[in-house]
């Protein structure tokens, strides 16, 4: 199985992402590899916790952002879910999402360091 085939495993639409990087499944991998800096330093939850809201608002803007633009679909429809709640101010809604989306994200992230 290679990168590809294992995104799609984990609910990520690669045909949307490839189509994106004009049809050229080498540059969409090369990209969405760089999802794990963002992963890894773009933080919401500790930013929700500490009552930080303007800061969680807008590192889930850009982790939509991100994840929308790779077509990494179940992050995207999470953070959009999320920013969502967050723009409501229903902090724990936000909260709760976000915790059961972590592990989601986790797996992507898992997937795409085999491959680095």
């Amino acid at each position: 199985m290679n990168l590809i085939e294992e995104l799609k495993t984990l609910g990520v639409n690669t045909e949307e992402g490839i189509a994106r990087f004009m049809d050229n499944p080498t540059l969409y991998e090369k990209f969405v590899k760089r999802y794990v800096s963002s992963a890894e330093t773009i933080h919401v939850l500790e930013f929700i916790e500490s009552g930080e809201l303007e800061t969680a608002k807008a590192n889930c803007h850009n982790l939509k952002g991100v994840t929308g633009n790779l077509s990494l679909t179940p992050l995207y429809d999470g953070y959009s879910e999320i920013m969502a709640l967050l723009r409501a101010d229903d902090i724990a809604g936000a909260k709760e999402k976000l915790e059961a989306l972590l592990p989601v994200q986790d797996a992507i992230v898992a997937t795409l360091k085999k491959y680095l």
